[in-house]
């Protein structure tokens, strides 16, 4: 069975052999060639033309615009390599020929590199604070979602979450205020 988007599928995928790392890198070149061409690299009839194509097809390195830097040209081939062995090995290398390309041109400007180099430890605290909070938010509403219980037993179970992380959220705890149970309360 094959699984994709043909026009996107590697050779080896087209072929229905089995993928590694290296189908992805294809997958890259294709979107890279695509971003810079404004063309879709393989636009067959059919699903079936499309494989075709992408198996047989060469690729037109004409299509890219006069001015694409020599590095990006050698790199969408690397990428965009038929023969596994002969294609790039890890996308690692690819993020370090484009920045290596871009960095020739001084009008372009990459704040996220600069911000990661120099604070990185921002970058890891604000993804670990997000982490966190996505995993408390799927939990909670994989347990609101899987039981079957009223409202009540759910907001029981959030003050049991609450408990449990050391929070006191009662009316007691900060001295009555929010207490609903007095008239104009």
């Amino acid at each position: 069975m094959i699984v994709g988007t043909a026009a996107y599928m590697s050779p080896e995928q087209a072929a229905g052999k089995e993928a590694d790392r290296r189908a992805d890198i294809w997958s890259f070149g294709v979107v890279l060639f695509e971003m810079l061409t404004w063309q879709r690299l393989f636009e067959g009839e059919s699903v079936s033309h499309n494989l075709a194509d992408v198996l047989r097809a060469p690729i037109d390195w004409a299509r890219l615009p006069e001015g694409s830097p020599e590095r990006v040209r050698s790199l969408l081939k690397r990428c965009l390599e038929p023969k596994l062995s002969l294609r790039l090995q890890w996308i690692g290398e690819a993020r370090i020929q484009i920045d290596e390309a871009l960095a020739g041109q001084e009008e372009v400007q990459q704040p996220v590199a600069l911000i990661a180099s120099t604070r990185p430890w921002l970058w890891i605290a604000g993804t670990a604070v997000g982490a966190l909070a996505a995993v408390v938010c799927g939990v909670y509403a994989y347990q609101a979602r899987t039981s079957r219980t009223s409202s009540a037993a759910l907001h029981d179970s959030w003050w049991r979450w609450t408990e449990a992380a050391g929070a006191d959220l009662s009316p007691k705890a900060n001295g009555g205020a929010n207490d609903c149970d007095e008239p104009g309360g």
